[in-house]
């Protein structure tokens, strides 16, 4: 309280120049004071009782023992060693959203992962600030939820573990790390195996897989103990005979497998061929043969081989080299067999002329005569290049048919009735011709034989006549008989 000397019995305003009566009070701004006798003194002191603080804007009033917010602050009016103090009840921090967080002030957003505190900061001059604290609490993971520091989780359906922990940076800053990374090895069945937990024996792989680290990261070792065959496992080196097949169980790093080592060959129906028998079939000519080979990988196998012992035909076999003819088409054709028996064929080595359903031989001669005409003909045969066969029939004679005889172009021949006759073959368009003329003539006795011109002619009455020449209505000689008239 700031105290005033009497000067005639009058108190002194503030203003050094105002006189204020014992008693009385006088409002300056928004405190009030009182004019009165103190300790004998005269004294122009704060009225408590109907003072008030003056804000921080310098304008507004708050009464003794109330409080007011200055920006997120709050200022509390306090009568203190008689005077009015406007001092500070209560510091708060200022959220960049806007609102007031009050000191101590903690909330954590899960939606963030950040968590926001309110606190009270002395400064190196010993002023005090509020500062809004953020730092986050814990990692943000991708399907929006927020772990918390030392978070840790095994995802057993996809073999994901799941970290959140607080780690340095380069800077040396401490950081929020979430790390997801494989943790097991994930088995056939869609589930993670553990490291270094054998779990179960797996019967169809006869195996029992261990999870191990490797480079880095997991590999499954299975640890193959035997090979599986109809839901059970066969140990190792066992040996099975199925069929015609004989199988062995071997095992490696990579897996399990019976390898198998054909015995015999299988025919199909179910029944073993041995190796090396041979079974035929008589209408294919064909022989199944069991023969061992070696294939690419180096294993053996057995196969069967179909082998051509000979050649079909008519429902039968004809041996390798073997000729038949076929009348049809007049072809001989030879029985071949080549790539030892894996192939066959009929190969044709002859080739003939077919002529009215018969089979005439390259350069064979034969009559096909007429009631008039002898014709001659004969069979040609050429190869082709391609290997075949080429034929046709000539004509190689035309003559003149008569009882039977052939007579060719210029021959002549008596008939019975001792006419002579000539053959003429001639060529046309259409072919050859052949024409049979009387060229001459001469007398034919009682007996029937034949008697040239001047010749002596019996008769059936044993009468003596002569064959005399004459020149028939045709224009060539004919004979005719000349018998003596009898005497009278």
């Amino acid at each position: 309280m700031k105290n005033f000397f009497l000067y005639s019995g009058l108190c002194t305003a503030l203003d050094g120049t105002t006189c204020v009566s014992p008693g009385t009070t006088n409002q300056e701004g928004c405190k009030v004071y009182l004019c009165d006798l103190v300790n004998d003194t005269l004294t122009y002191g704060i009225d408590p009782a109907s003072s008030q603080c003056t804000a921080m804007d310098g304008t507004t009033c708050v009464a003794l023992g109330s409080t007011n917010q200055e920006g997120c602050d709050i200022y509390r009016c306090e009568f203190v060693d008689d005077n009015l103090d406007y001092v500070i009840d209560e510091l708060r921090c200022r959220h960049p959203n806007g609102t007031c967080l009050p000191e101590g002030y903690e909330e954590r957003n899960k939606k963030t992962c950040i968590f926001t505190s309110c606190i009270k900061q002395t400064e190196m001059d010993e002023s005090i600030t509020m500062r809004v604290r953020h730092r986050p609490y814990g990692c943000l993971h991708s399907n929006g939820t927020c772990l918390e520091e030392n978070y840790i989780e095994w995802n057993i359906r996809t073999c994901d573990l799941i970290t959140c922990r607080k780690e340095a940076d380069p800077n040396g800053m401490l950081r929020m790390n979430l790390r997801i990374r494989q943790h097991g090895c994930m088995l056939p069945s869609g589930s993670c195996l553990a490291p270094n937990i054998p779990l179960y024996k797996d019967l169809e792989r006869c195996c029992s897989p261990v999870c191990r680290r490797s480079l880095g990261g997991f590999i499954l070792k299975r640890n193959y103990q035997g090979c599986p065959r109809n839901g059970k496992c066969e140990l190792v080196d066992t040996v099975v005979d199925v069929g015609c097949m004989r199988y062995i169980c071997k095992v490696s790093n990579f897996g399990s497998t019976m390898q198998w080592k054909p015995i015999d060959c299988d025919l199909g129906d179910g029944t073993c061929h041995r190796r090396e028998d041979t079974v035929r079939n008589e209408t294919s000519c064909l022989e199944k043969v069991c023969r061992p080979f070696k294939a690419d990988n180096g294993t053996f196998v057995t196969k069967t081989v179909e082998i051509y012992y000979g050649c079909p035909h008519n429902g039968g076999c004809e041996e390798d080299q073997s000729t038949i003819l076929d009348t049809q088409t007049c072809t001989t054709k030879q029985c071949r067999l080549y790539n030892r028996g894996r192939k066959m064929a009929w190969i044709p080595i002859q080739q003939g002329c077919v002529v009215e359903g018969e089979c005439k031989n390259d350069t064979n001669v034969w009559h096909e005569n007429t009631e008039f005409m002898c014709v001659e003909k004969r069979c040609n045969v050429e190869g082709n290049k391609n290997g075949g066969f080429k034929w046709d029939t000539e004509i190689v004679h035309q003559g003149c048919r008569y009882n039977d005889t052939c007579y060719y172009n210029g021959d002549t021949w008596m008939e019975e009735s001792c006419f002579t006759k000539n053959c003429t073959v001639s060529e046309t368009t259409n072919g050859g011709s052949v024409r049979t003329d009387t060229v001459s003539g001469v007398c034919k006795a009682a007996d029937g034989s034949c008697v040239p011109y001047g010749g002596d002619v019996i008769q059936e009455d044993g009468a003596m006549c002569v064959c005399s020449q004459t020149v028939s209505p045709s224009g060539y000689l004919i004979g005719q008989t000349t018998c003596p008239v009898p005497a009278k």
